[in-house]
């Protein structure tokens, strides 16, 4: 039994406007009327699988943007345009659905002498996608699909009269006898805790590696379905190996070239979908508000890593999140928050004021070379530091604001000196490697108090005089900035994150508080 395709000659006829096509097939006689009724539902079945869903399940089946994200993925690799795909999108999304059923099924009616195996965290969870799609195909003759009835268990069935068919396999299972022509692998780490033991890690790749990637058969497709739970998950190791080949200069067609899709629960900067920041994703499910529901009843980490696919690595060890302290201004002063209030223990909180006349205000930038999504970030920092001294509220290093934007290298200093003034900063410092030495040379010419930071030492090296100040609660960040939560990330990830870009002004505001009385630039 062979799927049904449209009919060639009625292409001119899919192409008019939907009112032309309208009144054309109202003026046609009924057995015309039936032909062009059967060419819908072909068109609509070989379309894409949510063209496909919206056809035979029309009241159930929703769309939205990022579902035909995935939609268009399926179309690619049915095309042969790509056939390494990782898609990271948040829980409760319809990624599985649209992927791992609907996106199953429309590619077994393109290509039912193909074969499929679907991979999951748990055999029996693998197992309710291959029922799903069988009974899908049991239930619509229309598909142009049969299921052997000889062979036609939940998690291994085949199709009668072609060589097709699907086979299921949880977490260290091995589909022994198969090949693949499409795997997909949805979901291989079910749980936080499974996510967390380097253990469970390792043996999810040991799977892919050992197992699930000897079932490929030539020219195969893959593609992932996942929510990050963790830098080091099975996705974050495929870009990570995609990385040393491109370092090493393999050959493109001899290493697997991933291409990810991450959709964020909340639109961030240069979005895939075209969202402005801060659109939700899904808002007719879950609109900004119910996402900050969400945001709020977890920790942050955890919303990086499962809403918006940025997980935070483990913590690196040089900052803790225990020792750092917050501040409020309050008129002229700033109001240093030395211990919090905890009612519990019938304790109020310990505040200092230390007026803002009292301190010397100053930058510091780590400035990116690319605007790429990829690249690290242009970080522009601004502290006050409380000076020597042995008064209680001398030595504390301010942080009172931050900006952190992927910017063109001639907007670079324009932005510097406009905040700097805002803060009334009395000097910059700007590390002298790459194009800041550039940046240091014409901020001087324009005027511009900048002094060259020497990165002379190691980065994990420069940032243990913040990480001592840090621990010793002499370092304050403002108590209700949004960009605190991710900027805390950073740090505590630091030497095992991405990006270090906030990392490297602290280090060096840390070291300008210790010799500030030689604040004034550095000759170059």
């Amino acid at each position: 039994m062979a799927p049904r395709y449209p009919d060639p000659r009625l292409a001119g006829y899919w192409r008019l406007p939907a009112a032309e096509r309208t009144r054309i097939a109202a003026a046609a006689s009924p057995s015309v009327q039936r032909m062009l009724v059967e060419e819908a539902q072909a068109w609509y079945l070989n379309e894409s699988p949510g063209h496909m869903a919206q056809m035979l399940m029309p009241r159930f089946e929703k769309q939205a943007p990022h579902l035909r994200l995935i939609d268009r993925t399926f179309q690619r690799i049915a095309a042969g345009e790509v056939d390494r795909v990782i898609i990271e999108m948040p829980p409760r999304h319809g990624k599985t659905r649209r992927a791992s059923r609907w996106g199953v099924l429309w590619y077994l009616r393109r290509f039912p002498d193909r074969r499929i195996i679907l991979a999951s965290h748990a055999a029996d969870y693998a197992a309710t996608h291959g029922r799903w799609v069988r009974d899908h195909i049991l239930a619509n003759s229309e598909i142009g699909l049969a299921v052997d009835p000889n062979s036609s268990a939940a998690n291994r069935w085949d199709l009668l009269f072609s060589e097709g068919g699907m086979l299921t396999v949880g977490a260290g299972g091995s589909p022994i006898g198969r090949g693949a022509h499409l795997m997909v692998i949805d979901d291989p780490i079910k749980t936080a805790q499974a996510a967390y033991s380097a253990a469970e890690r390792e043996n999810i790749w040991q799977w892919w590696t050992a197992t699930l990637r000897t079932r490929l058969e030539p020219g195969a497709a893959v593609v992932i379905i996942l929510h990050r739970w963790h830098e080091d998950d099975l996705a974050g190791r495929l870009l990570l190996q995609q990385l040393e080949g491109d370092k090493e200069g393999w050959p493109a067609d001899e290493y697997d070239r991933w291409e990810v899709l991450r959709v964020p629960a909340v639109a961030e900067a240069d979005d895939s979908l075209g969202r402005e920041v801060g659109e939700p994703l899904w808002a007719e499910r879950y609109d900004r508000k119910a996402l900050l529901r969400l945001e709020r009843g977890m920790t942050y980490a955890d919303w990086l890593a499962l809403y918006q696919q940025r997980p935070a690595p483990p913590e690196g060890g040089l900052f803790k999140r225990e020792g750092l302290r917050r501040f409020y201004v309050e008129g002229d002063n700033f109001v240093l928050v030395e211990n919090d209030a905890d009612p519990k223990a019938n304790r109020a909180a310990t505040e200092l004021r230390v007026p803002q006349a009292s301190c010397m205000k100053f930058a510091t930038a780590d400035l990116a070379i690319s605007t790429s999504e990829s690249a690290d970030w242009t970080v522009f920092a601004f502290w006050a530091y409380t000076g020597p001294g042995k008064l209680a509220h001398h030595g504390k290093l301010i942080l009172m604001d931050l900006y952190r934007a992927r910017i063109e290298g001639p907007d670079q200093l324009p932005m510097l000196e406009k905040l700097m003034k805002v803060h009334g900063c009395a000097f910059a410092g700007v590390e002298k490697a790459q194009h800041g030495t550039n940046l240091v040379q014409t901020a001087r010419r324009a005027g511009l108090n900048v002094k060259a930071l020497i990165p002379d030492r190691d980065k994990y090296v420069r940032a243990q005089s913040a990480a001592v100040k840090w621990q010793n609660g002499d370092m304050y960040v403002p108590r209700n900035a949004s960009w605190v939560p991710e900027w805390l990330e950073e740090h505590v990830a630091f030497n095992h994150g991405t990006h270090d870009d906030q990392v490297d002004t602290t280090a060096y505001a840390a070291m300008e508080a210790q010799g500030l009385r030689r604040h004034t630039a550095m000759p170059l």
